[in-house]
């Protein structure tokens, strides 16, 4: 299977040669079984349950619910469409805190004057 390249890398290089990326056509079409789970996290992924800090906690499930009670899920998909949105939510979260950690990690390293080397 031919690796498609990267969304972010693709729009740079078409821009600089004045062109418009065609994304429907580079994408892959969404296989059927994916789609109630497509449309429902489209609706729900910004649907997060946040700390008193800000900081992102965990997927807010009874959004979800709320989301596939509103686009009609058929009630013998929704625990499968449940599992599988949250299961996308959380490792989007999962990738979030480690790239905030790193971040943490840096401005503390910053603020206390950096690494010194010898």
């Amino acid at each position: 299977m031919k690796e498609k390249p990267d969304c972010e890398a693709c729009r740079v290089i078409k821009a600089r040669s004045g062109e418009e990326p065609n994304c429907d056509e580079c994408l892959p079409p969404l296989d059927e079984r994916n789609k109630d789970v497509y449309t429902v996290y489209s609706l729900v992924c910004n649907q997060m349950i946040v700390t008193a800090g800000g900081d992102l906690l965990d997927v807010n499930l009874v959004g979800v619910e709320a989301g596939m009670r509103m686009l009609d899920i058929e009630d013998y998909r929704q625990k499968e469409v449940m599992r599988r949105v949250v299961s996308v939510i959380r490792s989007n979260l999962k990738g979030y805190r480690e790239q905030k950690a790193v971040s943490d990690i840096a401005m503390k390293s910053k603020a206390s004057g950096g690494t010194r080397h010898r």
